[in-house]
C-alpha cells in the first residue's frame, strides 16, 4: 500500500514539471534559448525561419523565445535573434 501511494505521488509530481501547452489563439508560451534551439516543455524546438537562438545572431543561452503550440503536435518557436 505504501509503495502504491509513493508511486502515485511520484507520477503526479513528475507530470507537474511539464508546461501546459497554449491553445490556438492564446498568447505565446515562454521558452528559453538552448544552443541553437528553443527549449520548451522538455523538448528543443527549432527556431522559426528568420529567427535564431545563436549568440552571434543576438540570441544566447537562457534568452526568452516565444512558443506557439497548436495542440495537434505542431508548435513553432520565435527566437530573439535574427538569422544570418
Amino acid at each position: 500500500m505504501q509503495f502504491f501511494t509513493l508511486a502515485v505521488a511520484a507520477i503526479a509530481s513528475a507530470s507537474a514539471v511539464y508546461a501546459v501547452p497554449a491553445k490556438q489563439g492564446q498568447d505565446p508560451q515562454s521558452g528559453a534559448c538552448n544552443g541553437y534551439s528553443c527549449n520548451y516543455a522538455l523538448q528543443n524546438l527549432p527556431c522559426t525561419q528568420g529567427t535564431s537562438c545563436a549568440s552571434a545572431d543576438g540570441g544566447g543561452d537562457g534568452k526568452r523565445c516565444d512558443v506557439y503550440n497548436f495542440g495537434n503536435g505542431q508548435a513553432y518557436a520565435i527566437c530573439p535573434g535574427k538569422a544570418s
